[in-house]
This record gives C-alpha cells, structure tokens and sequence, in this order.
C-alpha cells in the first residue's frame, strides 16, 4: 500500500513538472514563431528595396508635419518619441530624456521635434547608430560634440532599430 502512494506522488510531480516544461515551450514557440514573422517581414523589406522595390514598402507619403524634400519619402514616424541627452560629465554616461514629441525616419535622415527643441539628424553625417534594447538609439555624427538619441520604448523597439537601420541603408546606397 505505502510503494502505491509513493509511486501516486512521483507520478503526480512528474505530471505537474511535465505540464510546466509544456507550458513553458508553448510560450517559448509563440515568442520564436512571432520573432520569425517579423524576421520574414524584414527580409522582404530589404529584398524590395535591393530590387528597387523601395515604393512598395513605404507608401505612406505623408509627411506629419514635416518639411520633406522632393526625393524625400517616410520609413517611420513616432509618435511619443524622447530627445535624449548623454551626460558623461560624472562617470559612467546616463542618460536623460531632454524633450517629448514626435520623430520621423526617412530616407536621408532622422528628425525630431519637441516642444522646447527639435533636432535632425542626416544620414550622411552619422558615424554610429547604438541600438539599446530597452528601447532608444544614440547617435554620433561627425562634427558635432556629444551624441544624443531618440527614445521609442521596449514594444517598438525591434521594428523601429529595423527600419533605422534600413533608413541608413537607402541614404548611403548599401
């Protein structure tokens, strides 16, 4: 009788810890199966723009309020983006959220615009984009003294560091 009752709880532990690792790898599948959706999106994005295709992934033409350029064209729009500065005056760099408002990425450049400041930032002249997984980028230009970033959040964080990234691709033509 005592061997039934001690193979009755292994059994049920065993169950349970086997209900957990199921659990567990449905959540793991669900997150790997939306990473590879979105991976897939990206790689048609970038096929597209390599075949000269760019027109057919960004057809939002409207410019937010933006001055754009003739040959000028939308690859995302924030809403609720931060102007941040670094502040390596103390040590280790921090950063601080210097202004709220709206950003736009396109084709030659990032632009910003707050209510206390607005800041752009072209293509041309960057030397290095520092995506951060909690969700903003820091930008060093050539020319100017410290970098600053752009604040987007954790949720957005992939698509947007995605679409600066192909942004970047376009203005220097790889």
């Amino acid at each position: 009788m005592r061997m039934g009752l001690f193979q009755n709880i292994k059994r049920r532990r065993a169950e349970k810890a086997f209900q957990l690792a199921q659990a567990q790898h449905a959540v793991a599948l669900a997150a790997w199966q939306t990473n590879e959706t979105k991976l897939e999106e990206m790689i048609t994005v970038v096929r597209d723009c390599i075949e000269g295709r760019t027109a057919e992934q960004f057809t939002d033409m409207t410019d937010y309020g933006f001055m754009l350029e003739a040959d000028e064209f939308p690859v995302a729009y924030l809403q609720g983006a931060a102007y941040l500065e670094l502040d390596t005056s103390d040590g280790p760099e921090a950063v601080n959220v210097a202004d709220e408002g709206h950003a736009m990425v396109t084709n030659k450049r990032i632009m910003f615009s707050g209510s206390a400041r607005s800041h752009e930032w072209d293509f041309t002249k960057l030397m290095n984009m520092t995506h951060v997984p909690l969700g903003y980028t820091v930008f060093a230009t050539s020319g100017r003294g410290t970098p600053a970033g752009l604040g987007y959040g954790e949720g957005p964080a992939l698509d947007v560091q995605f679409r600066l990234e192909i942004a970047a691709a376009m203005a220097r033509n790889t």
